[in-house]
């Protein structure tokens, strides 16, 4: 810690009083060499530091677990960006219905010239059944809104539509359903 501080300074010594001397270059020098090189300090950042080998392991778990869960979690979103906003569509089984929902996230602030109107059409696959909405768009950036149909009928592994309009501007979404939990 203060290496350079004391190392300088000269030992002073007593007359009648026993003295202690310690110079680890000269206790090294009386070793062998196999014992020195046997106990030399070898090169590396993680050589004799086990907090940051730990560290770094930890990192790299967390890296791998979000490399590996998060494209399985977000399997069955749709996203895509639409005139400054994020779309996202997600849909779900329970009982007879499917459940469906688009989240818009505004990613910068809303023009006032601009209408702030969403048309979304909601459709299953290979079925007759459809929801249409209209509702006002988020407006300050950061805010959220979820829209949300059901309809009608529907299977695991089956993928349902939206047609998002925002101003003249169409964005198609789909997904696959999340099939109903056992």
């Amino acid at each position: 810690m203060n290496k350079g501080k004391f190392s300088e300074r000269k030992e002073t010594e007593y007359p009648g009083q026993l003295h202690f001397h310690y110079s680890r270059d000269e206790r090294q020098s009386a070793l062998s060499p196999e014992v020195v090189d046997r106990y030399a300090r070898k090169g590396g950042i993680f050589r004799r530091n086990r907090p940051l080998v730990i560290l770094f392991l930890d990192v790299l778990f967390v890296l791998v677990l979000y490399f590996i869960v998060s494209p399985i979690l977000h399997r069955y979103a749709a996203t895509t960006d639409l005139n400054g906003y994020e779309l996202r569509l997600r849909a779900f089984l329970f009982e007879d219905s499917t459940f469906v929902s688009v989240q818009i996230e505004a990613e910068e602030a809303a023009n006032a010239e601009e209408q702030n109107l969403v048309t979304i059409r909601f459709s299953l696959e290979g079925a007759d059944s459809e929801a249409e909405l209209v509702d006002v768009l988020p407006g300050s950036p950061g805010e959220r809104m979820i829209y949300r149909a059901r309809l009608p009928g529907g299977q695991g592994k089956q993928d349902v539509f939206a047609e998002v309009r925002i101003g003249g501007e169409t964005a198609s979404l789909k997904t696959e359903i999340i099939p109903e939990q056992d």
